[in-house]
């Protein structure tokens, strides 16, 4: 009894020992199974960083690499299928108008075996202008263009397409690619505003359009940007309207229309400037300066409004023998300031055995800018007697108000803000000093 039980607690000793190998065995090799399972898949890593860095240069390195990839797997699948996914991610790839070609061509093979005619009218309605038919020399086109390749001139590639202009096929394709690029290289080799429009307008199905059209905008920003007219940098923002140079052009016009509005000294041409940009940065500071030139003319109104020609009469009313003579000033006055209209105070006192009296005021208002008035005002004080001198006298500009009244300035012409009519040039101004804006 005692023997039959030693050897099966051996027996059950052997099975534990047993089971935990096995257990440790089949672990170790199904984790060596789960770590073969995910191979790195390099091809698809720089799918991804293209993906999440499009602007990164190892993209286009990258990209460069995945298109003669894709290209040669669609070549060896060589199914219509396989070319529309090369298509779908290298729409601008080196072998674009090859892999289009073979897309079309067996997608129409594809629709002749299916036998339905429903499946054939769709294609050609999605490819009216496909090429169907395999030539019967393209294997001559084939050397034809490995030749060409050597030589790689744009006369030779010309030749090709032209001769083989009624047998195209993926080579006559391929040939209209690198024609393409190399005259697009040249134009934008040249510099020559003439030469890319001349391509956009030629081209206007080529793989490189969009990089033409980039050319072009960035050669007329240029030639803007030299520009010293108005109307240049008016029509290239018309033209590339929401383009990021259209914007760096706005912000150039800003700049030049601040910069003659401030170098013409005037109030009207700073308003102009805010009537066109009502955002701009510079707002505060503009109306800032403004209000304080307008405090300035307040404060030194005699600076700006001259007495011209006064002078103290005995006057008598003609053809009137019964009225006595009295004392009477008149004169000219003058608004020099091109942009304020003022109030006027004028002020008159005599002057008798060294001292003043008879101190006389009179006020004239709207003095427009530019405007010369003459003014006429009795004096207050004693009649003199007829025939006697008169007397000496002491006239000035007391006091004044000075407002802005759009309506009765002269039109200008600022460059940058197009003016509202003819005017004179804004370096056809006397400048006047702006105060110190700090």
């Amino acid at each position: 009894m005692s023997a039959h039980t030693s050897l099966s607690g051996n027996r059950l000793l052997c099975f534990f020992i047993c089971f935990i190998l096995s257990s440790t065995l089949f672990g170790c090799l199904e984790n060596t199974r789960v770590r073969k399972r995910v191979p790195r898949d390099v091809v698809n890593e720089k799918r991804w960083f293209i993906h999440d860095n499009p602007s990164h240069p190892e993209s286009k390195v990258y990209l460069a690499e995945l298109d003669e990839f894709d290209f040669d797997r669609a070549t060896r699948k060589h199914t219509a299928r396989a070319y529309r996914k090369y298509l779908e991610y290298h729409y601008t790839g080196k072998y674009f108008r090859r892999a289009r070609y073979w897309w079309e061509r067996l997608t129409y093979q594809e629709a002749l075996e299916s036998k339905d005619p429903g499946a054939l009218e769709e294609i050609l309605k999605r490819f009216p202008e496909g090429w169907f038919k395999a030539p019967a020399n393209v294997d001559i086109q084939k050397s034809e263009y490995e030749a060409l390749r050597g030589k790689d001139e744009v006369a030779s590639y010309r030749a090709f397409i032209a001769k083989y202009k009624n047998a195209r096929s993926e080579w006559t394709e391929a040939a209209t690619q690198r024609l393409e690029r190399l005259l697009l290289d040249a134009a934008k080799a040249s510099s020559d505003v003439l030469d890319l429009e001349r391509y956009v307008f030629d081209n206007p199905l080529s793989l490189y359009l969009p990089e033409a059209k980039d050319a072009l905008r960035a050669a007329r920003f240029e030639g803007a940007m030299r520009s010293e007219k108005e109307a240049d940098w008016k029509a290239f923002i018309r033209r590339f309207k929401g383009s990021e140079e259209a914007a760096l052009m706005q912000q150039h016009m800003e700049a030049r229309a601040l910069e003659g509005a401030e170098r013409s000294g005037r109030v009207a041409a700073l308003e102009q400037f805010l009537e066109r940009y009502p955002n701009s940065v510079h707002k505060k500071r503009i109306l800032s300066s403004i209000n304080k030139m307008a405090q300035e003319r307040n404060r030194q109104v005699h600076r700006w409004v001259r007495v011209e020609n006064a002078e103290v009469e005995v006057y008598k009313k003609p053809k009137c023998k019964s009225c006595r003579p009295y004392l009477r000033a008149h004169g000219t006055l003058h608004n020099t300031d091109p942009d304020f209209s003022f109030d006027v105070g004028l002020q008159v006192e005599l002057i008798r055995n060294g001292e003043k009296c008879c101190r006389t005021r009179h006020w004239l208002r709207g003095l427009r800018p530019g405007e010369s008035r003459p003014f006429s005002f009795p004096i207050r004080g004693k009649s003199p007697k007829g025939g006697s001198p008169a007397p000496r006298y002491a006239l000035e500009v007391i006091s004044g108000s000075a407002y802005r009244n759009p309506e009765e300035e002269r039109i200008m012409e600022i460059e940058g803000l197009g003016g509202r009519g003819k005017g004179p040039q804004s370096d056809r101004f006397a400048p006047v000093r702006v105060p110190n804006l700090k």
